[in-house]
C-alpha cells in the first residue's frame, strides 16, 4: 500500500509540475507585449496598443512631407493587423510612402522585439533598411 501511495504522490507531483509549466508558458512568454510609445530616431513616434500602432508625433523627414501634403495625420495608423507569431515576433502591415509622390500604402512587415524589450526592429517588404524603434 505504501508503494501505491508513493506512486500516486509522484504522479500527482508530475501532473502539478506539468500544469504549472504549461501555465507559465501560457501566461509567461505569451504575455510579452509591444504596447507602448516607440520612437524612431528623430523623425516619428508611434503608440502601439493591441493590434495597431498610430502616429503620435511626426517631427521631420519624409513623414513630415507626407503630413504636410495631407496624406497622413497624427492618430493615423502606422502599423495595423499586428499579430503575435512567436516569442518576441509579430507580423503586421506597415504604412510606407513613395519617395517621389509621398503617397502612402501598407506593406507586410515583421516586427522583432529585443530580449530586453527596449528595441523594436520592423522589416518591411520592399524597404531596404529596417526601421529601429526605441521604447520611450
Amino acid at each position: 500500500m505504501k508503494n501505491i501511495f508513493k506512486v500516486l504522490c509522484i504522479a500527482a507531483f508530475v501532473l502539478a509540475t506539468g500544469f504549472f509549466m504549461a501555465g507559465c508558458e501560457l501566461f509567461g512568454s505569451n504575455s510579452v507585449s509591444i504596447d507602448g510609445v516607440w520612437e524612431r530616431g528623430d523623425d516619428i513616434v508611434i503608440t502601439i496598443s493591441g493590434n495597431q500602432g498610430v502616429f503620435t508625433e511626426i517631427k521631420s523627414g519624409g513623414w513630415k512631407t507626407v503630413m504636410d501634403n495631407g496624406n497622413v495625420k497624427l492618430g493615423d495608423q502606422k502599423l495595423r493587423n499586428i499579430t503575435k507569431t512567436e516569442d518576441l515576433k509579430w507580423t503586421a502591415q506597415d504604412l510606407t510612402f513613395g519617395t517621389s509622390s509621398f503617397t502612402t500604402s501598407f506593406s507586410n512587415c515583421t516586427i522583432t522585439l529585443s530580449s530586453d524589450h527596449k528595441t523594436l526592429t520592423v522589416v518591411t517588404s520592399g524597404i531596404t533598411s529596417p526601421s529601429i524603434y526605441t521604447k520611450r
